[in-house]
């Protein structure tokens, strides 16, 4: 069941299309002055009008299935809730709130306007990487200090975050490696879409030519597609070599949580009938 809705440039306009979520990653993307936020799927239509299931135990664990995922990448689900089929699924609703609540998995429950802010906000962090004599790098990060900074495979890093990475409170700090920059290299060939997603992924990164001195590179012959985007991060993920992040969510949310209710594509009388469930 679990889909995200990509977004794709058309010219001026946006158009929207499925996209498997085994390949794609459900996060906020930056398109000109826009931020474009993904539904997943599946929503109440999904379930109810296309499947008929009415069940909300069988709701409940088909969000809570895919809640699961999103926060085990630390994506961000947004579930899309038509008011005139609250009825049937306001119990999986619940069931869903309270199984996150209840997790102790740290959840940032917002709105899309506030995720979108915090999307801009974001995308003027940046990472300022210097090697010093000791052969030490001091990192000094631009960024506020709502900004979740993490590590991995870093020395001396003992606060647990989310999956392998590290929680970092200091915003200015020094590190020891075997001589790698903590970054992301990228060949000036590559193409801008691959270096836009590796910083709307958070991490560190460089343009470069040079192929060493990296804790991951990215030759000139590295493809980027939307369907190569869980392959890109599988990749740095499983790199030994120290990486620097901005994490995708504020505050020390490990994944997000939004709704969305499209309450402008009907007719009064669609909506009666609906509600009815005709």
């Amino acid at each position: 069941f679990f889909h995200v809705l990509g977004i794709k440039n058309q010219g001026l306009y946006q158009s929207a299309g499925a996209a498997a979520a085994e390949k794609t990653l459900a996060i906020p993307r930056i398109h000109g002055k826009m931020v474009c936020i993904p539904l997943v799927f599946p929503d109440d239509e999904i379930l109810v009008d296309r499947h008929g299931i009415q069940d909300p135990e069988r709701i409940a664990e088909i969000w809570t299935g895919v809640f699961e995922q999103t926060h085990a990448r630390g994506d961000v689900f947004v579930l899309q809730l038509h008011p005139e089929r609250f009825s049937f699924c306001r119990e999986g609703m619940d069931t869903l709130l309270a199984g996150m609540t209840q997790s102790g998995k740290r959840v940032w429950v917002a709105d899309m306007r506030k995720i979108a802010a915090w999307w801009k906000e974001r995308s003027t962090f940046a990472f300022n990487i210097s090697e010093q004599p000791d052969r030490r790098f001091k990192i000094q990060c631009e960024c506020s200090e709502r900004a979740t900074i993490v590590g991995s495979n870093i020395a001396d890093l003992n606060v647990p975050f989310h999956k392998a990475y590290h929680r970092i409170s200091e915003r200015c700090f020094h590190i020891a490696t075997d001589g790698r920059k903590p970054c992301i290299g990228i060949n000036n060939q590559c193409s801008d879409a691959l270096s836009d997603f590796v910083r709307e992924l958070g991490f560190a990164y460089e343009l470069t030519e040079m192929d060493t001195g990296y804790g991951v590179y990215f030759d000139k012959n590295e493809t980027y597609t939307s369907e190569d985007e869980v392959r890109i991060l599988d990749k740095i993920e499983a790199s030994p070599q120290p990486l620097l992040r901005f994490w995708l969510w504020p505050d020390g949310y490990e994944s997000a949580f939004a709704t969305s209710h499209d309450l402008d594509c009907m007719t009064l009388t669609d909506f009666v009938h609906r509600a009815l469930g005709r």
